[in-house]
């Protein structure tokens, strides 16, 4: 999207002091910073969580985390914070795709939902869960980038468009009388019914 087709719904920010902008400003940013140091440099992917004292990326990646990397991305790339944007949007999706050498996420065979934490060099399980609601928002991140980046690099809206095609989303819907969804995939079929929210 153009920058100055978008139009602020408020004017309160230009209300606000020099200082506090500032503030406010770096503060935006260094959310994008915090999301991209925990982004791993081979696969794209990202970890769960920031280690305050330890080594960076951690080696669990959230299949969760990495849709919201990839929203950052786009983030990054609109506020010009990040030349190589689309660069990494495309590393990640090939990796989500199981399309980088000795990275191949773990997913159920039967339907193409995601681990929720995975090893985010080689994409192996860590014993969690196939989940629904984690592989939708790596997909919605997906989107998200597609459509951001389609006038740039075209190629990932082909990529976030192939990855959402090769779920069978079926198997999220519990009971459509009662509204549940299903939270966790298990030998091909939805399971861990609650209320849609």
């Amino acid at each position: 999207m153009e920058r100055d087709t978008m139009k602020p719904t408020t004017n309160e920010y230009e209300q606000l002091s020099e200082q506090v902008k500032a503030f406010v400003d770096r503060q935006y940013e260094d959310a994008y910073r915090l999301i991209d140091a925990c982004r791993h440099p081979r696969t794209g992917l990202y970890a769960d969580a920031y280690m305050s004292f330890g080594a960076n990326p951690e080696q669990r990646c959230s299949v969760a985390a990495t849709g919201v990397g990839l929203i950052g991305l786009a983030v990054a790339d609109y506020e010009g914070w990040d030349d190589r944007a689309a660069d990494k949007a495309k590393l990640t999706l090939n990796a989500a795709l199981g399309r980088v050498a000795g990275c191949l996420p773990a997913r159920d065979e039967a339907t193409g939902f995601f681990a929720h934490f995975i090893d985010m060099d080689t994409g192996m399980n860590l014993g969690s869960e196939i989940s629904t609601i984690d592989t939708s928002l790596l997909v919605a991140g997906a989107l998200f980038a597609g459509r951001h980046f389609r006038d740039k690099a075209p190629e990932i809206a082909t990529m976030a468009r192939e990855l959402l095609e090769q779920i069978d989303w079926t198997v999220v819907i519990a009971d459509k009388r009662a509204g549940t969804i299903n939270m966790i995939v298990q030998d091909g079929r939805g399971t861990a019914p609650v209320p849609a929210y």
